[in-house]
């Protein structure tokens, strides 16, 4: 082995440490979280002091370690799932095989399953794709798990998702903003069709334009 394998070779152990690390974080925060809503249980509380003193947790862990509630929140949950309903891709992530990132989006495709089974089935099957794959390409894999498993489920979720459509402008520095509006993908994909042909097109009128394709296809939104 040359010093730079070696020098890979030790990039990839210090990952699998800090993922390790990250499953280690997460199983200690869940504890305190569930240990503080177990000591409310216990002294006979009601559902809504029992719940405060739940979210009163996460908002002492979000302030110890310096991240947002939402955060804290998310990472209970979905470390809740891990252990509970998802053993395998759980062993993995104390392991360092796979990173909080990948396991979260696991156990948030866990919560989208109806049947039990197809949970156990996730479990079993996912992570020798997860451990080869990018992120992006794991989410890939997972949406089309969701439609192969419960395909019925699938549709449901696609009309539910369409009631949520939008469009939002953040201001940003030095006078621009950002325009995103979250559509069905069928017409996003028209639009990004009739920009690119739009963009195309005026780049052709004259010949010292020098914009780039996609400040052209900015251009044509504005015109549009």
């Amino acid at each position: 082995m040359n010093p730079t394998d070696t020098l890979l070779a030790d990039a990839a152990v210090a990952s699998a440490r800090v993922w390790a690390g990250e499953a280690e974080q997460a199983r200690a925060v869940l504890r305190f979280v569930e240990t503080r809503r177990t000591d409310a249980l216990a002294q006979g509380l009601s559902a809504r002091q029992v719940e405060d003193a739940r979210q009163v947790a996460i908002l002492e862990v979000a302030v110890e370690l310096h991240v947002a509630q939402g955060f804290v929140a998310n990472l209970v949950s979905a470390t809740r799932t891990l252990v509970m309903d998802l053993p395998v891709v759980w062993a993995a992530h104390v392991r360092g095989e796979v990173d909080r990132a990948k396991a979260r989006e696991i156990a948030s495709t866990a919560w989208k399953l109806h049947a039990p089974q197809n949970i156990t089935r996730l479990d079993e099957t996912v992570l020798a794709y997860a451990t080869s794959h990018t992120l992006g390409q794991l989410k890939g894999w997972l949406r089309r798990f969701l439609v192969r498993v419960e395909p019925d489920h699938a549709i449901e979720r696609r009309k539910a998702a369409q009631q949520d459509r939008t469009v939002t402008i953040t201001a940003l520095d030095d006078g621009m903003s950002l325009l995103q509006a979250l559509i069905p993908t069928v017409d996003a994909l028209l639009i990004e069709r009739d920009l690119t042909l739009a963009a195309k097109a005026s780049r052709t009128q004259t010949l010292d334009d020098d914009r780039t394709l996609a400040q052209a296809r900015a251009d044509a939104l504005v015109d549009t």
